[in-house]
């Protein structure tokens, strides 16, 4: 009986090991993951779609993203239009992490404190609100690869937007 009972222990804490392994904070799921974006915009009476990578990593920037436009106007200075091409941006400003925890993170601008992004997590899924004096607004991000990243970069014939 001893034996039963020490086995059932044994694969009690086994099992409770495996389970706390599993468990990823907000950063890390952030820094481990590609997140995309994507919606409809207008040009003037011109609707077009895109699509946004993100990629974080928190060192003096939250994050560069990569943007993929379905606009057929020509991309400045380039001679062939956005769609032929992408682009990647760093986040503009420089800016530091002012809270973190589990499941919430706040970015603040570090040259002007009135502006903040706040990413929290809904399933797989992250919420970016980002917080100006004026309002504020939250873009969902869902999850995607480096690997589709990749296959997105190499379908633009024209590379990289200039």
């Amino acid at each position: 009986m001893k034996k039963i009972y020490l086995f059932t222990v044994l694969i009690f804490f086994a099992c409770s090991k495996d389970e706390e392994q599993e468990v990823q904070t907000l950063k890390q799921y952030l820094l481990s993951t590609v997140f995309y974006q994507s919606d409809t915009a207008q040009n003037g009476n011109n609707p077009y779609d895109y699509e946004i990578y993100y990629q974080f990593n928190f060192t003096s920037e939250a994050y560069k993203y990569t943007t993929f436009s379905e606009l057929t106007s020509i991309a400045h200075p380039g001679n062939y239009p956005w769609n032929t091409c992408y682009k990647t941006f760093s986040r503009l400003k420089p800016g530091l992490l002012i809270m973190e925890n589990d499941d919430r993170i706040i970015w603040e601008w570090s040259d002007d404190n009135s502006y903040k992004i706040e990413f929290t997590r809904s399933g797989d899924n992250i919420a970016a609100k980002y917080i100006y004096p004026s309002g504020s607004d939250t873009i969902i991000m869902k999850p995607s690869s480096i690997t589709n990243l990749n296959e997105k970069k190499a379908e633009r014939i024209n590379g990289e937007c200039y």
